[in-house]
């Protein structure tokens, strides 16, 4: 079975919501890059987000064993 490496969001304003599927591919490589894009449209959609309030939705990897890690720009 071929290994499967999620992109996955969280809203950062609802605390109590889960985690929302973005993209799905077959290496880290590719999963990278578009988290990093995923990041860019959210700094376009929630440009205020670096406030204090820090409200932008957060992105992640997901790892075939279902590790997750946070992406940062």
């Amino acid at each position: 079975m071929a290994e499967v490496w999620k992109v996955e969001g969280k809203d950062g304003f609802d605390l109590d919501a889960g985690y929302y599927p973005v993209s799905e591919h077959s290496d880290y490589e590719a999963a990278l890059k578009a988290a990093r894009s995923e990041l860019a449209q959210l700094d376009i959609s929630q440009p205020d987000a670096g406030g204090p309030a820090g409200i932008q939705d957060r992105v992640y990897i997901v790892h075939p064993d279902g590790q997750r890690k946070q992406v940062y720009s």
